[in-house]
């Protein structure tokens, strides 16, 4: 008996022994077995430096640990130090506790390819495994208890071979103050750095069983190049950096995308993006904003300063094309841009992109939300510039605006009216300004008042070459007008005034129509090289026949068409007088002299003249020959017969008034007259007409003679009065007959037509 109970104790002895060991090297040999039977069971290597298992105080520590990728030499998983305190009394009850879980300096990596992740192997296998109750009534709910989760110092690395991405977040510290299975919610608190700029803060406070969330997170100096690859899909862009500032509160349900509510500020800084040769395309130097309240279920959107700083956009034509149009590969709403073809390093884009997903969310809400209840405190755009460029001409043409600047404040839908400032320099010298009022209820609803000032046309030489054919030499131009819009009926008042402008010589150009520029600009010009023209336009919004713009561009070409077709008139409108006084002068059958309305008439014509010293006239003495002649032989013959016959005297070289008035007042069938022919030609023809009489009596060689010098003496007069009484320069204009007969009017009087022309 004494044998067996020794043998017993020594049996005891040894298991306890045993037992011992197992406590002293468990950490060890769970080591051991993980090591060796890693891969079968993840299907992954798992190595690990020391593991320590208390089974007294459930205490757990890993230290060392690395899980491998699938080609056993890249690290998937690790972490320095893994702390685990389990109530292991809990377990025996199938409650799992953990009263401490601590991970110091976690090490993740994540790759995407497609698709496809580096951990869909590890889902796969663990999925096949998984052995599926019976009968779904006999499952028991697991009861854990999480009640202090900590990472400290970890770091993820996130791989997405689609957009060329590699982004790491380190310096990772995430808390969890309780996870519990009887209760929803669900708190975390996180910061954490990007390896490539930005710091980011935040607490996520979640019901698992409503899904609704508080979240509030602040980003500091986050280095917005880290979005770059993002775009490559769909911009060909070779730069886009920036910075973000974000400071927001959010609360919302991750059930329904509308509810979502949120308030903070945030900014945007130094954004630039640059086109693949290196041009900077767009950018700005700041944007912020202040949400005071943004509930979109509610449709409030409630907002303090928004604030643009030094925005920037570079625009350039090419012929069949523009850089904005070749900088786009592919729509971020899924379409093919026009002339482009999509592509990335991966046959195109794959998985979640931020910049689709925003776009995709914003075309949601417009389709389904219509704003009601907004206010702004205000919205600025400070030292904008814009850079315009059009390579489609015989020149480059470069249009520069800066200090771009645009107001508006208390944009609110309560107010029925809302004033705009808007101004912004053009090229050097220029200047635009607008000043609107308009109902943010009804943006139809709107007054405008605008102003251009100290614009330098020569600035836009290579469109007046290729449209007309002439580059200015000098010129500024100064637009003012106001638009009146109310229900739908517009009212516009343009007036536009050039400041001495003057073309210069003419350039060949096959794309140039052809224009009378010279012309129309002399005879539009006041005696100071100006040029003021008022436009007024009226018209109803809702006819779609009426376009604004075009009818102020039809009635300015109009202008300067009527200039050149009809200068008549317009002299008369800038000078005074009637049409026409600038347009003919009418003299009167065998008139020798000028009457007071001609002088007065050539007065106002040189006035205007000495206005316009680049203007020229023609004088062009327009005479229907054979009434002059029928004319002048009847004249003839009734001063022969007044002065032979009834005065018993030659006819002299001029005539008195009262000699003048008394051949006047004889009638050519005058039988006295009629019967001192006859006898002259000794004829007695019944059928012969008196004007026949008379030009048998005198010879059709003498009267044409007498008509052909009587024109020329006219001519002769009008000059040596222009030049001598009128002071106007011999240059200025050119006295002739006028051989088109086309131009003889229908009364037949003799009459000099004006006509202005420039020199070329």
């Amino acid at each position: 008996m004494k044998k067996l109970l020794k043998i017993l104790r020594w049996i005891l002895i040894v298991v306890a022994c045993l037992v011992l060991l197992v406590i002293l090297f468990l950490g060890p040999i769970a080591k051991y077995i993980i090591e060796h039977k890693s891969e079968a069971w993840t299907g992954r290597v798992i190595r690990m430096e020391k593991l320590t298992i208390n089974i007294f105080n459930g205490r757990v520590n890993a230290y060392g640990l690395k899980v491998f990728e699938q080609d056993k030499k890249t690290l998937f998983v690790g972490f320095r130090h893994l702390m685990v305190d389990l109530d292991e009394w809990k377990l025996l009850k199938s409650v799992y506790r953990v009263e401490h879980l601590l991970i110091e300096d976690p090490s993740v990596l994540v790759i995407r390819k497609g698709p496809s992740f580096n951990f869909d192997d590890i889902l796969k296998k663990f999925a096949s495994d998984t052995i599926k109750p019976k009968n779904p009534a006999d499952t028991v709910p697991a009861k854990y208890f999480l009640e202090d989760l900590k990472i400290n110092g970890g770091k993820v690395t996130f791989i997405n071979d689609d957009y060329q991405l590699n982004i790491q977040l380190m310096k990772l510290k995430i808390a969890v103050p309780a996870f519990l299975w009887n209760d929803p919610n669900f708190a975390v608190r996180y910061d954490f750095i990007l390896r490539t700029g930005g710091l980011f803060g935040g607490d996520l406070k979640l019901n698992l069983s409503t899904l609704e969330f508080t979240h509030n997170i602040h980003i500091d100096g986050l280095n917005l190049g880290v979005l770059y690859p993002y775009l490559t899909p769909y911009l060909k862009i070779k730069e886009f950096s920036g910075q973000l500032d974000l400071d927001i509160k959010t609360k919302g349900n991750f059930n329904d995308p509308q509810a979502i509510a949120m308030k903070g500020k945030s900014g945007i800084y130094k954004i630039v993006v640059l086109d693949e040769k290196g041009k900077k395309v767009a950018g700005f130097n700041m944007f912020t904003q202040q949400i005071d309240s943004l509930n979109i279920k509610k449709n409030i959107w409630k907002f303090g300063p928004i604030l643009l700083d030094e925005p920037y956009f570079r625009y350039e034509q090419y012929a069949e094309t523009n850089n904005l149009s070749a900088l786009v590969l592919m729509s971020m709403t899924g379409g093919t841009a026009e002339g482009g073809t999509a592509s990335s390093s991966a046959g195109g884009p794959v998985g979640f992109n931020p910049f689709v997903a925003l776009t995709n969310y914003v075309n949601t809400l417009a389709q389904q939300i219509v704003i009601t209840d907004y206010r702004v405190k205000r919205f600025s755009i400070t030292g904008g510039m814009v850079d315009y460029y059009d390579h489609t001409l015989e020149e480059e043409f470069h249009l520069h605006l800066s200090e771009l600047f645009f107001d508006v404040q208390q944009l609110n839908s309560q107010k029925n009216r809302v004033s705009v400032d808007f101004s912004t320099t053009v090229n050097k010298g220029g200047f635009i300004r607008a000043d609107i009022d308009v109902n943010p209820n009804d943006f139809m609803d709107f007054g405008l008042k605008y102003e251009m000032k100290n614009v330098a046309v020569i600035d836009y030489n290579p469109y007046s070459i290729f449209h007309i054919a002439y580059p200015f030499k000098t010129g500024k131009v100064n637009y003012t007008g106001t638009i009146t819009v109310k229900n739908h009926q517009i009212k516009m008042d343009n007036n536009l005034f050039m400041e001495k402008i003057y073309v210069g010589k003419k350039v060949k150009n096959s794309t140039a129509m052809h224009f009378p520029v010279k012309l129309a600009l002399a005879l539009l010009r006041d005696k100071h090289g100006n040029v003021t023209l008022v436009v007024p336009v009226e018209g109803d919004l809702d006819n779609p026949k009426f376009k604004w713009w075009k009818i102020v561009g039809q009635v300015f070409k109009n202008i300067f068409t009527k200039a050149v077709s009809a200068p008549a008139s317009l002299i008369a409108g800038s000078s005074g007088g009637n049409e026409e006084d600038f347009k003919e002068i009418k003299f009167e059958f065998g008139q020798g002299s000028l009457t007071e309305k001609q002088v007065s008439q050539l007065e106002k014509v040189v006035k205007m003249l000495e206005e316009k010293p680049e203007l020229l006239m023609e004088l062009k003495q327009t005479v229907d020959v054979e009434k002059e002649f029928e004319y002048l032989t009847y004249q003839e013959a009734k001063k022969w017969f007044y002065f032979g016959k009834t005065k018993k005297q030659p006819v002299p070289d001029s005539l008195a008034k009262e000699d003048l008035a008394a051949v006047n007042g004889i009638s050519i069938t005058d039988t006295a007259l009629e019967s001192s022919l006859d006898r002259e030609l000794k004829n007695k023809d019944p059928l012969l007409s008196p004007l026949e009489k008379c030009i048998a009596f005198f010879g059709a060689g003498k009267l044409k003679e007498l008509q052909r010098s009587r024109m020329e003496k006219r001519n002769q007069y009008l000059e040596k009065y222009l030049t001598t009484r009128l002071n106007l320069p011999a240059n200025r204009f050119k006295v002739f007959n006028n051989t088109d007969t086309t131009q003889i009017p229908e009364d037949r009087i003799p009459r000099y037509l004006i006509s202005y022309s420039v020199p070329e």
